[in-house]
């Protein structure tokens, strides 16, 4: 998910989800998850912004690796 900076602020990334969460509702699904990069959190308070909308914090770290 992502919103040009110059429509942040209006509602349009709460629209997109609420959206994205119709669409998942009519294919069954019971739930779904997000990840929030370091950057993201760092330039953009996406953690922040997912708990206000309801979501868990699992407490899960990903961890990747760049291999040759």
């Amino acid at each position: 998910l992502y919103v040009i900076p110059e429509m942040r602020g209006k509602g349009v990334s709460r629209r997109l989800v609420e959206e994205a969460e119709r669409v998942l509702r009519e294919r069954g699904a019971i739930g779904y998850q997000v990840t929030v990069t370091p950057y993201a959190e760092e330039h953009h308070g996406l953690r922040r912004f997912y708990l206000k909308l309801g979501f868990e914090d699992e407490g899960r770290a990903i961890l990747f690796r760049y291999i040759d």
